[in-house]
């Protein structure tokens, strides 16, 4: 007999169910946070800074940088039609 193993789930709290997303510095966030526990692009609020960090490109320490948000947007793609 296998063991049953729920993939998918609706939460209905006003509350964070992770501890790992919000913060009170980045110093905390980064030590709290140990790398067995960090993935590519787990954003994090520092509630001293009122910003999201989160690690862009990897999970070490270098990695975990203000989520920037985008000031321009893409140039629109124009169909050639002739």
């Amino acid at each position: 007999m296998g063991i049953v193993v729920q993939n998918a789930f609706t939460v209905q709290t006003p509350q964070l169910i992770d501890d790992r997303t919000k913060h009170a510095t980045v110093a905390d966030a980064l030590q709290s946070i140990t790398p067995i526990r960090r993935t590519i692009g787990l954003t994090v609020f520092i509630t001293s800074e009122s910003k999201a960090y989160w690690f862009r490109d990897g999970i070490t320490n270098d990695d975990f940088i203000i989520k920037a948000i985008p000031t321009s947007s893409p140039t629109p793609f124009t169909w050639n039609v002739d």
